[in-house]
């Protein structure tokens, strides 16, 4: 008798049929399911037969007379029914590839799934006779006859699944069924069918060390094997290259027998095929997930047989195992980093390309599966925080096909439960993590957890103006010519003062508690300039900061000010979280704020801390990062273990060897917080690599002279451009490219320098492209989306209209002189004419049509139906893949709002908002990037930042404007710092720079020349294969990058 899990349905006789049918003659170990929805459609019923598969059957409960005629596979006339009915085997089928697809987004693999279709009240030969054999073949039809014993039941079924047992597809193991039934059943509900699945994982070391000095003990790798599969990591050194392609022979000869295969450090379900043909047998090093082995020969008595479970050694062994990453590429200190005491807070100083998402991705799986004291809810228990939301939906994306990789091995059901996890965990930027944090204390700071979040400056810049007037006013009747002796215009007086707070929020810096003692004295040429930042900037900040609050708003650039308060408070409801871990990414671009968010939740949590940056690339220096970051930790070595990670996985050996010696210099200079191993062979910060590409020693590091002018600079920077094309299609011939390798990568410090590159290479007609990962919402696509919901939201408002009519939804020129000199209400009644002129075209609707469709039809339909029939893609490019771009980046858009918000809910007014805050804000989202159709493209030119470049890499890096100053003072026309609670500034008027005397000159030219130099640092490691920069012939006053590069100061 089958497990029937779903009641009996009371509804259709032919579907009561066939549950009586199933249930009385099917086997105890089928599992049936009926009237199940998956993606949105419901199933008739399910059944998963172990060490088979599982089956879908469509059911039509119709009888003989019932049917009039069968006019093809997808026209059905029912008699008393107008229209006619369809295919019921395509409608088993799409029923079929739901489920499928379904298993293998959740668990990346594919059991055999086939489907059928079962007339409970039609003979074989009644099927026959109305050719409902066009319909569905009869082997996989189900007759009534079918339906009378358990013999011919189960005859049917077999023989269905027979004919289809030679599709490739995952072995449907008891491990396998548990974790397909996961999906329909709530977990706990059947675990007592599974006891032998869930074996004692306590047993089971998180990994093992293995080293082999003399020959291969068979029983003992056997072993290794059998752990493997249980889910131990396992490392392996053997003394014998035959022995090394034997393991790895071996060991995927293991993997297909369970139809698992390795693929790009992943395991693969549903594959049969056991891999024989390997590229290379001339290697020393073999890794796929979970498993690597290395090559040691001819070795002194230094390497001893040994074995370590679990990362657990003493003294004398962590000097072997630091010999042994001496003599293959074993990295070491990845291990230690892997399997650091849980007890203790851990310290990751990574350098450029040396794998620190790995080191966490790693981290996490010790942390889930040692021995000792393992995560049991990865929700609950682990946190982290990103940079960006990319690297916050990446490290989700990493964490999933982990423990997919887990449990493709292994088969533990908890596997599927982390899986499920991951969705749910703490994974986000600093930002998102604190609005959580504020949103528990919400009644606490008199804002409730439904507050919203703004980022516009509208409001308050409208309250700065009335203080101003009222200010300005004051003085003026104290002092008639007071106007006269301001040195700037009121306007721009009000922008300077708006920034002037501005510049301290980025730096998670209240104005609003900064008392007037700290101001210091001000500058000459504007003496009322501190009493204006009493009198206008605080004023206004405490009148717009309760506004917001009467309204139950939060301004993003105070979620930080606000986080800080919560943790000094210690409020109750910190209680709620009980992480163990928290996880801070790329930690040296921190402020001292956030730091100290950090460590005062710790206090109040008690969650031990992993944190990984490089004090190298901190280029935040602007928005409060300090090169002291890792220093505010007051790490000692009873609460903190720290480790290096110095070898990179990007950058060819050569290259950078070359770069030491620069980075070395400038280290000496006091410039870069660099030591050379050349100056420390022990803790240094030189990188290391095994790679070398097919580049002459003369192309690594390319020198072009130029004038100071701008032409010949243009020209050699386009005929290296061509150069280096040639050098990546010669390569390409060779080797197959990735994207990030078939990539010269112009990089820039100023948005001016992209402007003027883009203007430049149009003139040649040379393709520059100027997107890059972190930027979707700085896209035209994105822009336009923008433009498009805000004139619908505000459907008569002329700037939302005119901006939408001239953006490329629409792409018509507008006489702006001729429309200023009309009243509002012409405005609205021109550009409407425009608007009616347009969609009547396109849509067949007016303006005030589309309006209304919007409050009878769901948000996304309409806007779907517009984007597909208006086509801004054609009126932003001419170019083929650009449009494809466009398209691409424009849905994805839409997917990042519709996953932050329920679909049915959706509202346009929701998604002006969700958009306002990404795009002001300047979230960093990755672009989805497509790849060129156009054959003869070999290589990619992308002229981007190098803020925006950070975290990525290209095959070729250029730097042209190398000669620019770093050292001057008077670059930026508004510089705020507050330190030691003392509040300075430098403020640029009429060209001179005044600042006072809080603000100490010296030191902040020696901080951006600093900053300069990681900046510079950050540039060169982008490099894959080489790179390139252009230096000015003639000799530049101060200091510069060029110099920086040459080793002259």
């Amino acid at each position: 008798m089958a497990l029937m899990i779903n009641n009996r349905g009371t509804e259709y006789e032919g579907e009561k049929r066939v549950w009586d049918c199933l249930k009385a003659y099917l086997p105890d170990d089928i599992v049936v399911y009926n009237n199940l929805e998956v993606n949105g459609r419901e199933f008739d019923f399910c059944v998963i037969s172990k060490e088979i598969g599982i089956l879908i059957i469509e059911v039509k409960g119709w009888n003989l007379p019932q049917i009039e005629r069968v006019e093809n596979a997808d026209t059905i006339y029912l008699l008393g029914q107008n229209e006619p009915v369809g295919s019921p085997k395509k409608q088993a089928n799409v029923y079929r590839y739901n489920l499928l697809n379904m298993i293998k987004d959740t668990y990346n693999i594919s059991p055999l799934v086939i489907s059928m279709v079962c007339y409970p009240f039609l003979s074989e030969k009644d099927y026959l006779k109305k050719r409902l054999d066009i319909v569905s073949e009869k082997k996989f039809t189900i007759f009534q006859e079918d339906l009378v014993s358990s013999i011919s039941l189960g005859s049917k079924i077999n023989a269905a699944y027979n004919s289809m047992k030679t599709i490739p597809h995952t072995y449907l193991d008891k491990a396998l069924v548990w974790s397909i039934r996961s999906l329909f059943e709530p977990l706990g509900l059947y675990k007592d069918d599974n006891k032998e699945m869930s074996q004692d994982t306590k047993s089971i070391p998180y990994s093992v060390l293995q080293v082999f000095k003399s020959e291969l003990d068979e029983a003992l790798l056997e072993k290794l094997y059998e752990l493997y599969f249980y889910g131990s990591k396992i490392y392996l050194f053997v003394s014998v290259k035959s022995e090394l392609l034997k393991v790895r022979r071996q060991l995927n000869k293991k993997l297909a027998e369970k139809m698992l295969s390795p693929q790009k450090g992943n395991i693969i379900a549903n594959v049969n095929k056991i891999c024989t043909n390997f590229e290379n047998d001339n290697i020393v090093s073999y890794r796929c997930f979970n498993f690597e082995v290395y090559l040691i020969e001819n070795l002194s008595e230094e390497i001893q047989d040994l074995t370590i479970y679990e990362g657990e050694y003493n003294d004398s062994e962590k000097d072997l195992i630091d010999i042994l990453s001496v003599y293959t590429s074993f990295n070491n200190n990845q291990f230690y980093i892997e399997h650091a005491d849980s007890e203790k807070n851990t310290l990751v100083k990574a350098g450029a390309g040396t794998g620190k998402t790995y080191s966490m991705v790693s981290r996490i799986a010790y942390l889930c599966n040692n021995k000792n004291k393992p995560v049991i809810s990865l929700a609950d228990s682990i946190a982290m925080v990103t940079f960006t939301n990319e690297a916050a939906n990446n490290m989700k994306r990493r964490l999933k096909q982990l423990f997919i990789n887990y449990f493709n091995l292994t088969k533990n059901p908890k596997y599927i439960k982390f899986i499920e996890e991951v969705e749910q965990m703490q994974v986000s930027t600093i930002h998102k993590f604190a609005k959580k944090i504020i949103q528990t204390a919400g009644f606490e700071l008199g804002l409730g957890k439904s507050f919203s979040v703004t980022s516009s400056d509208f409001s308050r810049e409208k309250i700065y103006e009335k203080y101003l007037d009222a200010y300005v006013k004051r003085k003026k009747d104290e002092t008639p010519d007071f106007i006269n002796s301001l040195s700037i215009p009121i306007y721009v007086l009000k922008k300077l003062l708006v920034r002037f707070s501005k510049q301290l929020y980025n730096k998670s810096i209240d104005i609003k508690s900064i008392p007037t003692s700290a101001l210091g004295g001000s500058i000459e040429v504007m003496p009322f300039l501190n009493e204006m930042i009493s009198e206008v900037v605080i004023a206004a900040e405490n009148e717009y900061s309760q506004e917001l609050k009467e309204h139950n708003i939060i301004n993003l650039s105070e979620y930080m000010i606000l986080l800080n308060n919560v943790i000094n408070e210690n409020y109750k409801t910190l209680d709620d979280f009980k992480y163990k871990y928290l996880f801070v990414d790329e930690f040296q671009d921190t402020d001292d704020v956030q730091i100290s968010s950090f460590l005062g939740l710790q206090d109040i949590v008690g969650f031990k801390l992993f944190v990984v940056g490089d004090l190298k690339q901190s280029i935040y220096r602007f928005r409060g990062a300090t090169i002291g970051a890792f220093d505010k930790l007051n790490y000692s070595y009873d609460t903190w273990e720290e480790y290096s990670l110095n070898t990179n996985y990007r950058t060819d050996r050569r290259l950078l060897e070359k770069y030491d010696d620069i980075f070395a210099q400038i280290g000496r200079q006091g410039y870069l917080p660099f030591v050379s191993k050349t100056d420390n062979s022990k803790n240094n910060d030189s990188l290391n690599s095994d790679l070398e590409f097919d580049f002459s020693e003369s192309e690594l590091i390319r020198v072009i002279d130029c004038d100071e002018d701008t032409v010949d600079l243009y020209n050699k920077l386009f005929d290296e451009i061509e150069h280096q094309r040639d050098l990546m299609e010669k390569l390409g011939r060779e080797k197959k490219l990735n994207r990030e390798e078939a990539t010269v990568a112009i990089l820039v410090r100023e948005n001016w320098q992209i402007e003027s590159i883009i203007k430049e290479a149009k003139k040649r007609g040379v393709r520059v492209e100027t997107q890059v990962g972190g930027d979707l919402f700085q896209l035209s696509p994105a822009i336009d989306f923008y433009k498009l919901v805000l004139a619908l939201n505000n459907p008569l408002e002329p700037i939302y209209l005119f901006n939408l009519i001239c953006s490329n939804n629409i792409g018509i020129t507008v006489d702006i002189q001729g429309l200023y000199k009309k009243t509002k209400e012409q405005q609205i009644i021109y550009l409407i004419d425009i608007l009616d002129q347009y969609y009547l075209a396109t849509l067949q609707m007016s303006w005030r049509d589309i309006i209304l469709s919007l409050q009878n039809n769901p948000v996304l339909m309409v806007l779907k139906r517009i984007f597909d029939k208006c086509k801004p893609w054609l009126n932003y490019s001419d170019n083929v893949d650009e449009q494809r771009f466009y398209k691409v980046n424009y849905e994805l858009v839409l997917e990042k709002i519709i996953k932050s918000h329920s679909v049915d809910y959706l509202t346009l007014n929701y998604i002006c908002n969700s958009l306002k805050i990404n795009i002001t804000t300047e979230q960093e989202e990755m672009a989805r990037e497509i790849i060129d159709s156009r054959d003869e493209v070999k290589c990619t030119v992308l002229c981007t930042t190098i803020h925006k470049s950070k975290g990525l890499e290209y095959g070729c890096v250029m730097l042209p404007y190398t000669y620019h100053r770093i050292d001057d003072y008077k670059k930026a026309d508004l510089d705020v710092i507050y330190y030691e609670g003392k509040l300075g500034y430098s403020v640029k008027i009429n060209k001179k720079k005044y600042n006072n005397n809080n603000y100490n000159r010296n030191f902040e030219i020696s901080q951006r020349i600093q900053e300069e130099a990681r900046v510079l640092y950050v540039a060169l490691t982008r490099a894959i294969h080489n790179f390139v920069w252009f230096r000015n012939v003639s000799e530049e006053a101060g200091l510069n990058w060029s110099k920086l590069l040459e080793g002259k100061t």
